[in-house]
């Protein structure tokens, strides 16, 4: 799903260094961005960050729901009631960033970026077939 260039490795190191640089230089601009401009991508990734852990968590489900012969090195006891207990438990975290919340993301600005992010996410998104290689 990412450009070539990021799975290269260092031949000695083994470490993905266009990955590296490309973190680095981030991380040296964030900076002059200024502090409530970094509140703000903390704040939508933090949205994002749960987003991601609902998506894991319906993954988990419908694999257990749909592929059940598949062999599974850990096993986790109840899936079931602990795959529903996550997704609750994501479900009610999402709903602490909605507006009247506690940490409500502040609109536009926090909206806006998590916004940007899920349009880079369909811009990028894989089609079936290179998502789900046989």
């Amino acid at each position: 799903m990412l450009p070539a260039t990021f799975a290269r490795l260092h031949p000695r190191y083994e470490s993905p260094v266009a990955v590296i640089v490309l973190l680095t230089a981030i991380s040296m601009l964030a900076p002059f961005f200024g502090r409530q401009v970094l509140v703000w991508l903390v704040d939508a990734g933090g949205l994002a960050t749960v987003l991601g852990y609902l998506f894991v968590t319906v993954s988990f489900l419908r694999l257990r729901k749909s592929h059940p012969e598949l062999e599974r090195p850990y096993r986790v006891p109840a899936a079931k009631l602990v795959g529903t207990l996550a997704l609750l438990a994501t479900v009610f975290f999402i709903c602490l960033y909605l507006p009247g919340s506690p940490s409500a993301l502040i609109w536009p600005q926090e909206w806006l970026i998590v916004l940007l992010w899920a349009l880079l996410g369909v811009v990028f998104l894989p089609s079936h077939e290179d998502a789900c290689p046989r």
